[in-house]
């Protein structure tokens, strides 16, 4: 089960990163675009000439009429630049703005805690997305490499433990006594008992 679950979380992140490096270039010169609406808001992803664009309308739509909601729908347009739907010139009283843009990202987003609607436009270059793609394997080939690694230092170093063990037993087993032949305590007591009578201690 456990290998099922890898193949397909494997191919799974294959296909995703292939489809960024395509709909990166593709978004130069289409825009693919999906929204759908829920009682919660509104949501929409789209693709603008090299960024991905989220767009989020939050708000109480419980009284929407059911067939006014609908489900994801897909829509290809012509490719144009990230462009921000909240900061518009119509604005209501009580609006917390707040724009930021740097280096290809950009944050939009409008807040009226008085009618509990908030409004939030999020850009991010699509090759943050590519390079981000590329970590995860990055990550698990280091850390592969790392315990292989680790696994022959410990092979390593196991055999030569093994190797100096052997060569301090074959060593202790070639050791040569030159001297007298070792005599026993109960020969000696023996032979002092033998001694005669008159021989001087």
């Amino acid at each position: 089960m456990r290998r099922w679950a890898r193949t397909i979380a494997a191919a799974a992140y294959l296909a995703l990163c292939l489809a960024v490096p395509i709909f990166w270039l593709r978004s130069h010169f289409c825009t693919d675009h999906v929204a759908w609406s829920t009682r919660c808001g509104w949501q929409s992803v789209r693709t603008a000439a090299g960024h991905l664009q989220v767009d989020v309308l939050l708000a109480d739509w419980s009284a929407t009429p059911p067939d006014q909601l609908h489900g994801p729908r897909y829509e290809r347009t012509d490719a144009r630049p990230p462009f921000c739907l909240v900061l518009s010139p119509c604005s209501s009283r009580g609006d917390i703005d707040t724009a930021w843009q740097h280096a290809g990202f950009a944050w939009y987003s409008r807040l009226n805690p008085s009618r509990g609607v908030h409004r939030a436009t999020a850009v991010v270059p699509c090759w943050l997305l590519a390079v981000g793609t590329l970590f995860p394997p990055v990550i698990a080939t280091v850390q592969r490499f790392r315990r292989r690694r680790l696994a022959a230092a410990q092979a390593a170093g196991s055999s030569k433990a093994g190797s100096i063990r052997s060569e301090s037993v074959s060593a202790i087993g070639t050791i040569s006594y030159d001297g007298p032949p070792p005599v026993s305590s109960d020969l000696s007591i023996a032979s002092f008992y033998e001694r005669p009578a008159g021989a001087a201690d």
